[in-house]
C-alpha cells in the first residue's frame, strides 16, 4: 500500500472516531437522567473511539488505554512502545499519561464539565469517570 493510501485510510479512520465520539458525548448531554450504567455505556464508547479501539476492549484504566492506543496507532507492542517512551522521558511526562491528560480535557470541554483539577485529575479509569460525569454534568 502506498504512503497516499495509508493516509486516506488514516484520514477516514479518524474522521469515523471524531464522529462517534461527537455521537457518545451527545447522547450524554441530552439524556433526561444520568444513570451510571449509561454514563459508563457512553462515556466508554466515546473513549474507544477516541482512541480508536475496538468496542470489544475490557481494559478501563485510562492510561493502559492510552497505551493500547498509541501501540496500535505505532503498530508495535504496548509494553516496547512504552519501554521506549520511558527511555526517552521529557520533564517526566511520557506520551501515555500525555494522551491521557488530553483525553480528559477533551471530555471536559465535550460535556461542558466544571473545571475541578484537583478531582478530575485523580481520575484513573473509566467507572470513576463514569462518577465524575454523574457529579458534575447538570441536568
Amino acid at each position: 500500500m502506498d504512503a497516499d493510501k495509508r493516509k486516506q485510510i488514516v484520514a477516514k479512520l479518524l474522521s469515523a472516531a471524531k464522529s462517534g465520539a461527537e455521537e457518545e458525548a451527545k447522547l450524554l448531554l441530552d439524556a433526561p437522567k444520568l444513570e451510571y450504567d449509561f454514563v459508563y455505556e457512553h462515556i466508554r464508547g466515546y473513549i474507544l473511539k477516541k482512541y480508536v479501539l475496538s468496542p470489544d476492549e475490557t481494559e478501563e484504566d485510562l492510561k493502559a488505554l492510552a497505551r493500547i492506543s498509541l501501540a496500535k496507532m505505532m503498530k508495535i507492542d504496548a509494553e516496547v512502545r512504552r519501554e521506549l517512551d520511558m527511555a526517552t522521558r521529557c520533564d517526566k511526562a511520557t506520551s501515555e499519561s500525555t494522551k491521557t491528560a488530553l483525553l480528559l480535557y477533551v471530555i471536559q470541554r465535550d460535556l461542558g464539565l466544571p473545571s475541578n483539577p484537583k478531582e478530575y485529575a485523580a481520575v484513573e479509569n473509566i467507572p470513576e469517570l463514569a462518577r465524575y460525569i454523574i457529579k458534575y454534568l447538570k441536568k
